[in-house]
């Protein structure tokens, strides 16, 4: 079936142009019809499979006389490669007129010329009525040497500009005919045709820019685009800008700017030749993100663009740059999948967790240290609607309260001694649409607390230094290890915090309570390790019997150890030294006999010769009469290879001090033993 193509032209002959055209490369498959102003053929009933209309000034004119369902293409113009070829073999710096039928069809040239990179030449636009022409040898005319000057002795002809390879794809594509792209006709026209591909922004710094140019713009850009001349007088409005400021084009174009949208400064911009960059204005109760940029000739303004987008629009696309961030590594690791485990405790709790992953509300995970607190963060975040977006991850232990600041909120340039050009994006803005985990909660200072309570309730973020709103939807997963509800009574965590954070509450059961799985896990790890030994079922009941303080990161501790000292079977001499004198020492402790510390030993449990290994250093240093912190246990510990962590000493030291057989110091003194310590561990 025949398809029937309408181009609408200014003149006769640029009708007859593109005629052939699309002649040449869709032959007898369309049938075309030429309408122009020359021949007042325009004022015809226009109906066709697709009107061609040459710019969007000519489409406004006449768009009532095209039939609805008629389907409109304003096509981008070019240069063959053999014409652009000839025009860059011009010595640079050349000055010469650039001759064409209007001042709109010159600065529509000398446009088309930036955008295939032809910027080394001085072009002169001269048209007919122009008052002032120079004095020059040399012109460049589109088809138009009737125009040339009398007294020019050289002109180059490069004939009518050519439609781009993109109106070609487009009038294939809407009239429903994609198998011709496949044809060598198509292919070698592609070949012959000079493509675009510079930006708004590069082609405002390198060439003058009105009306015809914009129309080519349009193509590229998804943002309202707003053009006036140099009188402030609207020239161009396009279909995102009729959304956003909520007026027709027919309602302003030809109208002054300030009469109708007051609160964009078009005239600032003109006069002060300088550009406008995001600056948030409000124009009908929406916030709109607005950029201005004059357009000069010659160190004078000749008009202006402005570029807007809802503010909301401009966040999303932040949030696609955001996005990026995903290939540095915020992203999920673990799905609920790679929990390993068949203990009832440990299914019931995944089920739990599953279904809290559905929703969007706060999680507060606890368990003692090493259980895998991070681990289900990531798998309820692969399995929520956040999948997708970015999974930031902060221990708020381990880092400073003024640097912890500023990684969550972010800060803007200047806002410190230190403190990076341009600024710096916070954590919440990396994590907005996904989630942010906040590891070892109660390690954040009550200060940073109340402000995470604000961000929380108002989801919004302002960074230091700033002044700006930034609107965040991030779901929080926060973890400890600690008993939350007395630090509340200590006054070292915010009531109204806890409450915040432990919507959905979920608990991590500890390594001991997990039966056979901790089998399961060991051969997990064996696995990754690439291990080779193996382990007698003597051994294998030493580890179901042993009570893992440490927990999984503890199991892992002793697998890496094994891994490293042997290749065969593990015998109990080979065990560590921590998990070997726990296997001997603790059934010698009779609770009966030590009536006054029943309780202590009920709450130590299987973990008491951890807790005695620290009191021996205790005691240790008591007889030397010096006080000593967990860090210094710590390494003594790992130099012995005893697998006792840090954190897992604080929690000793913790519950030592709780019982009172400790005095703990936070000043260069470190921890002492007290009286009652050193009965009880004498007892013992």
């Amino acid at each position: 079936m025949v398809k029937v193509v309408a181009i609408v032209t200014s003149i006769c002959s640029a009708g007859r142009f593109y005629e052939e055209q699309l002649k040449e490369l869709f032959g007898e498959i369309i049938d075309v019809k030429l309408f122009s102003f020359e021949d007042n053929s325009i004022s015809k009933i226009i109906n066709a499979d697709v009107v061609v209309v040459t710019t969007y000034s000519i489409y406004e004119t006449i768009k009532k006389n095209i039939f609805n369902e008629c389907e409109i293409v304003i096509p981008n113009l070019t240069l063959s490669k053999v014409v652009l070829k000839q025009i860059k073999k011009i010595p640079r710096g050349t000055k010469c007129m650039l001759v064409n039928s209007s001042v709109e069809m010159c600065i529509d040239t000398i446009s088309l010329f930036s955008q295939l990179g032809i910027n080394h030449l001085e072009l002169i636009p001269v048209y007919p009525g122009i008052n002032e022409i120079l004095k020059l040898d040399f012109a460049i005319t589109p088809g138009e040497s009737k125009f040339v000057p009398k007294n020019v002795k050289e002109v180059m002809d490069i004939g009518d500009r050519i439609l781009d390879t993109s109106t070609i794809i487009e009038i294939v594509l809407k009239l429903k005919l994609e198998h011709l792209l496949k044809e060598d006709k198509f292919i070698e026209y592609s070949d012959r045709v000079a493509s675009n591909s510079y930006s708004l922004e590069e082609l405002a710094g390198r060439t003058n820019k009105l009306e015809s140019q914009f129309d080519i713009l349009l193509k590229v850009l998804d943002e309202g685009i707003i053009g006036v001349n140099a009188k402030g007088v609207i020239f161009a409005f396009n279909d995102s800008a009729e959304r956003i400021i909520g007026k027709r084009k027919d309602e302003v174009l030809g109208k002054i700017a300030i009469e109708i949208i007051s609160d964009i400064p078009f005239n600032t911009v003109i006069n002060t030749l300088q550009s406008i960059k995001s600056k948030l204005i409000k124009i009908n109760d929406v916030y709109i993100d607005l950029s201005l940029v004059p357009v000069i000739s010659k160190n004078k303004s000749i008009g202006a663009f402005a570029i807007i987008k809802k503010f909301k629009d401009a966040e999303y696309r932040q949030q696609k740059l955001r996005l990026q961030l995903l290939n540095r590594g915020y992203r999920t690791k673990y799905s609920f999948e790679d929990i390993v485990g068949e203990s009832t405790i440990i299914i019931k709790t995944k089920k739990i967790a599953e279904k809290m992953a559905k929703a969007s509300s706060p999680v507060l995970i606890t368990g003692e240290s090493g259980t895998g607190k991070e681990l289900f963060a990531q798998a309820l975040h692969m399995s929520s609607l956040r999948k997708e977006f970015p999974f930031v991850a902060v221990n708020c232990a381990a880092i400073p309260e003024n640097l912890l600041e500023s990684e969550l909120f972010g800060y803007e340039e200047g806002a410190f001694t230190g403190a990076k050009k341009g600024g710096k994006l916070g954590l919440f803005e990396f994590a907005h649409m996904g989630t942010l985990f906040l590891d070892e909660i109660e390690g954040m200072s009550y200060n940073l607390q109340s402000k995470l309570l604000r961000i929380l309730q108002e989801k919004e973020v302002t960074r230091i230094g700033g002044d700006r709103v930034i609107n965040v939807d991030v779901r929080i997963i926060a973890a400890t290890n600690e008993d939350i509800k007395d630090l509340i009574i200590k006054g070292d965590f915010r009531k109204d915090l806890y409450y915040r954070l432990n919507v959905l509450p979920l608990n991590i059961p500890p390594l001991r309570d997990r039966g056979q799985d901790i089998l399961l896990i060991m051969e997990k790890l064996k696995l990754d390790l690439d291990s080779k030994f193996q382990l007698s079922e003597e051994i294998k009941k030493m580890f179901l019997d042993y009570t893992w303080e440490g927990n999984i990161r503890e199991l892992r501790n002793y697998i890496e150890y094994l891994t490293c000292i042997s290749e065969g079977e593990i015998n109990v001499e080979d065990l560590p030294f921590n998990l070997y004198n726990s296997t001997k020492n603790t059934n010698k402790i009779n609770v009966n006999e030590n009536t006054e510390f029943k309780e202590f030993i009920n709450m130590a449990g299987g973990r008491l010769s951890n807790y005695l290994l620290v009191l021996e250093q205790l005691v240790i240093c008591y007889k030397n009469r010096v006080g000593i912190g967990r860090r210094a246990i710590a390494k003594i510990f790992d130099e012995k290879n005893i697998f006792l962590t840090e954190s897992e000493i604080r929690t000793i030291f913790i519950n030592l001090e709780k019982y009172k057989m400790i005095i703990i110091s936070k000043g260069r003194g470190g921890s002492k033993i007290t009286d009652l310590g050193l009965k009880f561990h004498n007892s013992l």
